[in-house]
């Protein structure tokens, strides 16, 4: 196992026991460059993580056009990125430069909403026995039957919930990324469950033609903060995403289709620009005012005052 950090550390794994874990499933989505599979949502967003928001969107300013307000306290996250390559993988196969171009794109985009992300390691581990990520609709999420993998979960998953952990991997072909959502019901000793998986062919430079941007991290980590996609329910009438001020949206985006609008009796059209959308990563602009204020939101009474 060849191990490369930007900050001294040594990374041992060993089998584990296996155990079963009850808590919320997040959303995955789907490889956006495959041929037609869909696209769709793999899955919705967990009932009572869902319904939690919906119960603190009613108090504060996010639920109600009238209240919407700009956040003007910052937010500094502390990042950790691991990529695990196979053990042939070029040295420039999701490479440490590659991690921090990365981190770039994430400050370019949270930037106007008064986020930043600040990286405390970034590691690269050769390994084939951590190397695939195989989405099976719950790992992730609750552990993995690859028990090497979750030791690595659990040994690179340090610091507290606040903290953001990205994990870089190939991935499932039908998986893009998946990530964990802000829950207060999550414990302590289920941190190493609790972050973002991600396709490191959608780094910047990297192989997923249209992803390549760095826009998957991005989307994903809009997850991390609570943000659910702006075609939630994918039904005109249904509340959605929760936030007053992306507009009612049913159908998934592919591509940039400027000027799409599938729900034409509601204000506004389709948010093809929203990072919590599926466009193009070239398609990706911005997250709404009321998604910033979601965002501060949850980050403050939830993840930064737990363990």
């Amino acid at each position: 196992m060849q191990i490369l950090n930007i900050a001294a550390a040594a990374v041992a794994l060993a089998p584990l026991a296996a155990a079963h874990y009850d808590f919320p499933v997040p959303q995955p989505i789907q490889r956006r460059d495959a041929p037609d599979i869909g696209r769709g949502c793999a899955a919705e967003a967990p009932k009572h993580v869902y319904d939690n928001v919906a119960r603190m969107a009613n108090q504060d300013s996010t639920f109600s056009r009238a209240g919407l307000s700009s956040c003007t306290r910052p937010i500094q996250i502390d990042t950790y990125f691991h990529a695990a390559v196979p053990r042939n993988a070029s040295s420039s196969y999701m490479s440490v430069e590659q991690m921090r171009k990365q981190l770039d794109a994430m400050n370019t985009a949270y930037a106007p909403n008064n986020i930043q992300f600040v990286l405390k390691n970034a590691s690269r581990i050769a390994d084939d026995r951590i190397s695939d990520f195989t989405y099976t609709g719950k790992q992730g999420v609750e552990g993995s039957r690859n028990k090497a993998l979750e030791a690595y979960w659990k040994q690179t998953r340090v610091g507290s919930y606040k903290d953001l952990h990205v994990w870089f991997y190939d991935t499932t072909p039908e998986l893009l990324g998946i990530c964990s959502f802000p829950d207060s019901d999550r414990p302590e000793s289920e941190k190493w469950l609790d972050g973002c998986h991600v396709d490191g062919n959608s780094l910047p430079g990297g192989r997923l033609r249209n992803y390549n941007l760095g826009g998957t991290a991005i989307h994903e980590v809009g997850h991390w903060f609570g943000l659910f996609h702006v075609f939630q329910d994918q039904d005109c009438s249904a509340p959605g995403d929760l936030v007053a001020d992306t507009p009612a949206q049913s159908k998934v985006t592919s591509g940039c289709p400027v000027g799409q609008d599938s729900c034409p009796s509601s204000p506004g059209v389709d948010s093809i620009h929203n990072y919590m959308d599926y466009s193009y990563d070239t398609c990706y602009e911005e997250f709404t005012e009321g998604q910033e204020n979601r965002m501060h939101n949850l980050f403050r009474n939830i993840r930064e005052i737990m363990w």
